[in-house]
């Protein structure tokens, strides 16, 4: 990814002294966060209400639908 001062979508940011754009999937791939649930928890709950037409409360609600999904996700594989 090219270093610019404009970042390539609204999902990236700069982080600290790092001259690169980084954006969720970079941070869920850091984190090992393999569920699509909890990617799109964490994508809601860094991001609330910056993304388009959703407020924060929009996001944080979606975040938590998302968080709840991923625990009955969860549960049903820790059931096997």
């Amino acid at each position: 990814m090219e270093n610019t001062d404009k970042p390539p979508s609204r999902y990236h940011k700069k982080l600290g002294l790092n001259e690169h754009f980084t954006d969720t999937y970079d941070i869920n791939d850091a984190y090992g966060v393999t569920c699509t649930a909890r990617a799109h928890a964490v994508k809601k709950l860094l991001l609330p209400g910056q993304r388009g037409t959703k407020t924060v409360l929009d996001d944080l609600r979606e975040a938590r639908q998302s968080v709840d999904r991923a625990i009955e996700l969860e549960e049903r594989r820790s059931s096997c």
